[in-house]
């Protein structure tokens, strides 16, 4: 709404831009069901996050074979 528009107005620096993505993940709908239909439980449902993968990298260039074949 108007007011949420403007908070994000005050929070970016002069000059500064954000983008906003609303991403749904349609691939999944066939596998949740398939899971419900089979009595089974979502165990884990987690993003990953920019800290994740920057660390994964950063064992990547230290060690190569840190990761695996």
């Amino acid at each position: 709404d108007e007011d949420d528009a403007f908070q994000l107005t005050q929070a970016l620096p002069n000059g500064m831009s954000a983008a906003i993505v609303l991403l749904e993940h349609r691939w999944a709908l066939p596998l949740l069901e398939a899971i419900e239909r089979a009595d089974g439980v979502e165990l884990s449902n987690r993003w990953v996050n920019v800290e994740d993968l920057l660390s994964v990298g950063l064992r990547a260039a230290d060690d190569p074979g840190a990761l695996g074949p």
